[in-house]
């Protein structure tokens, strides 16, 4: 959640034109702890916003995304299995 003229507001990460962008939404927040903050209004379920570098964003600004990390449970190796 940033706080901008607007008020406070995320910024959502949207497909435009083929590319990701930040979109600024306007919420409505209700407790915050520990760094985080409820959002009572302006999200759906299941919206990706943007974490680290938020207080950097415009709408529209083109976004990219971090490579996932890989999965240690993948790495392990498996068993081998009994004959």
């Amino acid at each position: 959640v940033v706080l901008r003229p607007a008020g406070r507001v995320v910024y959502v990460i949207a497909e435009q034109e083929g590319r990701l962008v930040a979109q600024q939404r306007a919420v409505e927040t209700g407790i915050r702890q520990e760094g985080y903050y409820e959002v009572l209004k302006g999200l759906a379920p299941g919206e990706r916003v943007a974490v680290d570098g938020a207080g950097f964003l415009t709408s529209g600004a083109a976004v990219t995304l971090p490579k996932p990390k890989p999965d240690a449970r993948a790495a392990e190796p498996r068993p081998e299995a009994k004959k």
